[in-house]
């Protein structure tokens, strides 16, 4: 998995304007702007969405989650599980899954549920299907990309 994901970052930077405007080109539509990690406990990433809820992409003791908090109600209504690698493979060494990271984890981990590297599509187009389509979107200009 990790070099698959590892494989997956090296193509998201390939893209023009990468890994800055990455967020504001693909997912303007689904993403407000990117908040303080400090924000939450655990947190690694976290994201405003249009519609005010919060994407957070957590990492507790029991494991690497994507949560999403719909505006006013305090508790997580998604918690995709995912694996350890992703922080690694974003990492700019890959020894570091606590960063300093060349891509952001979040922008990674939603393009691998794109994918089907990481299971989960499913669950995120119910909850948040601006962001699947966003997190497509990227994987389609990464793909394009490759085969010039």
């Amino acid at each position: 998995m990790y070099d698959t994901l590892r494989t997956l970052a090296g193509q998201l930077l390939a893209v023009p304007g990468a890994p800055d405007r990455l967020l504001s080109e693909y997912f303007s539509k689904a993403v407000r702007h990117a908040l303080p990690s400090s924000v939450g406990e655990h947190a690694v990433e976290v994201w405003r969405l249009a519609d005010a809820s919060v994407l957070s992409l957590l990492n507790p003791p029991e494991g690497l989650t994507l949560g999403l908090c719909q505006a006013g109600v305090p508790a997580h209504s998604l918690l995709l599980p995912l694996p350890a690698e992703v922080l690694s493979a974003a990492s700019l060494s890959g020894d570091h899954p606590e960063g300093p990271y060349r891509v952001s984890p979040m922008l990674l981990a939603l393009t691998a549920v794109a994918a089907g590297y990481v299971d989960g599509d499913r669950l995120l187009r119910s909850a948040a299907p601006d962001l699947l389509r966003s997190a497509q979107e990227l994987l389609l200009i990464t793909a394009c990309r490759l085969c010039g």
